[in-house]
């Protein structure tokens, strides 16, 4: 068989999107089929397939913005800025994909909202979609942004139900995600929970320290607000109160690294908590330690959970999403509620105190995990997905014009008249160097919403500067990309008609 694995986030990253992709695709490959990818190159000013053939998107973005804004100007006036631009973004990915020999596949496999609704529009009405979800955007904006205009909430909720309806055949993860789909009242045929599946080695490496006898927590998630460090940070605050003797190893990087180091100094952590920053090697990591703890506020099924697990050690979850799923409280790991350090400080302390719960707790829990996440498994499963998606009837989409007017007209219809009241007037304005001090002339500043899609894209000028205008009230993410540097992200929040200046080195 030949796939076409399509995802709109940056391949390869750090994440657990990633790593499932890259497990199902060796796997696949493994037993004999041929599997290409296409995403976001990283840096997201390109678009790629593993051919190796690229297209510039700006170019594409270039092509569609004025036919968008038109559009706008004539039928939606009065939406918020941030919807016209997902839109632009949207039309500019399609555009890049109808660069790519979509017909040379037996089927299409997306893995995410916006890759899967681009797909349906311009591939062959022949070739199967199947669509695996890895998350509910609604929910996750909810956790993130719970003020976000009413507007901007109804587009995510129907572009993830249009979504919905473009698969053949859908793949969820776990059972939560499956029913909270269910709670977006979309029909949806052909659907079926496949737990994700890895395949892991690892090495008894010696620990970091010479001094065995003080108790390793390892955190290994992304610095990003939903991973709820903040919670962690507090939890550990309450055992530095209590005397107790640790370490705590913050495994991964993210927008939040400047604001979550300064808070350890504000708590008096420095001495036990280390950022590591993103690793190749965390399964090795987790080997090393005693505790693995996830304060997650939002979440599907991480796979620092089945990882943890398949390296026997006792892992301490927030209790959101699918991970109930995968722990049995106090038999393969601990469960505690999200955002409650005082639970999560209790839960630590008990295992500080007892290793012999621990190690009894670790061998449980690596029992269930290799019964239950085998890649193989996993694939297999995703391969009668597949070949049922190969026989069924096809979902064709009538209208490949852009702007998608199918999409938008429910929601111009029910927001026809309807006065909208957002700030639309926010800026920010950044300058780029290097650690030296050396201005960044040759660089790209990209604009993000939350969910990490692509706003607006600029360059940075000769003095090393960039500026955003007309930006909503809300939370962005922003990346700065240059030659020989890698990129920098972080969050800025937008209030009103305010000027954020950010200084940023790389």
């Amino acid at each position: 068989m030949k796939i076409l694995i399509a995802t709109y986030s940056a391949y390869p990253r750090v994440g657990g999107r990633s790593t499932y992709i890259k497990g199902l695709k060796e796997e696949l490959e493994h037993q004999g089929h041929q599997v290409d990818l296409v995403a976001h190159a990283p840096g997201l000013c390109e678009i790629y397939h593993s051919s190796g053939h690229r297209v510039n998107k700006q170019a594409m973005r270039e092509q569609v913005k004025p036919i968008v804004n038109s559009y706008f100007d004539e039928y939606f006036p009065h939406a918020t800025n941030w919807v016209r631009w997902r839109e632009i973004e949207r039309y500019s990915v399609e555009l890049a994909l109808r660069q790519f020999q979509l017909g040379d596949y037996d089927l299409i496999h997306a893995q995410d909202i916006l890759s899967a609704r681009c797909l349906y529009r311009v591939k062959p009405s022949d070739i199967p979609l199947v669509v695996t979800y890895h998350n509910v955007k609604s929910h996750e904006w909810y956790v993130n942004q719970p003020s976000k205009h009413p507007l901007e909430m109804e587009y995510v909720i129907h572009e993830e139900a249009e979504s919905a309806k473009a698969a053949d055949a859908i793949i969820f993860p776990c059972t939560w995600l499956r029913n909270t789909f269910d709670g977006l009242h979309v029909p949806i045929n052909n659907a079926h929970v496949i737990p994700y599946g890895t395949r892991l080695t690892f090495d008894q490496t010696s620990k970091t320290f010479d001094d065995d006898d003080i108790p390793l927590i390892v955190c290994p998630a992304r610095l990003v607000p939903i991973k709820g460090h903040a919670t962690l940070f507090d939890a550990l605050y309450r055992l530095k109160l209590q005397g107790y003797r640790f370490r705590c190893w913050i495994v991964g990087d993210g927008v939040l690294r400047s604001s979550l180091e300064s808070l350890c100094r504000v708590k008096g952590l420095e001495q036990f908590v280390y950022f590591l920053g993103n690793r190749n090697d965390v399964p090795n990591l987790l080997v090393q330690s005693d505790v693995v703890v996830l304060p997650t506020l939002h979440d599907t099924l991480p796979f620092a959970v089945m990882e943890a697990q398949l390296a026997g050690k006792p892992i301490v979850a927030s209790r959101v999403g699918g991970i109930p799923e995968m722990i049995e409280s106090e038999k393969t790991g601990w469960l505690v509620e999200p955002g409650n350090s005082m639970e999560l400080a209790d839960v630590l302390a008990h295992l500080l105190n007892l290793p012999s719960q621990r190690s009894k707790i670790g061998l449980s829990a690596r029992r269930w995990a290799i019964k239950h996440w085998s890649v193989t498994r996993m694939v297999s499963e995703t391969l009668k997905v597949y070949r049922q998606a190969l026989r069924h009837d096809r979902n064709t989409s009538k209208d490949h014009s852009i702007p998608d007017a199918e999409f938008l007209e429910p929601l111009i219809s029910k927001w026809k008249g309807v006065k909208i009241l957002c700030d639309s007037n926010g800026t920010i304005v950044g300058r780029v160097t290097t650690s030296e001090g050396e201005q960044i002339t040759r660089g790209t500043a990209h604009l993000m919403d939350i969910s990490w899609v692509t706003l607006q894209i600029v360059s940075v000028d000769e003095h090393g500067e960039f500026r955003f205008t007309e930006l909503p009230t809300g939370k962005y993410g922003l990346m700065i990309t240059s030659p020989g540097y890698p990129a920098k992200s972080l969050y800025v929040e937008v209030t009103g008609n305010k000027e954020e200046r950010i200084d940023i080195q790389i």
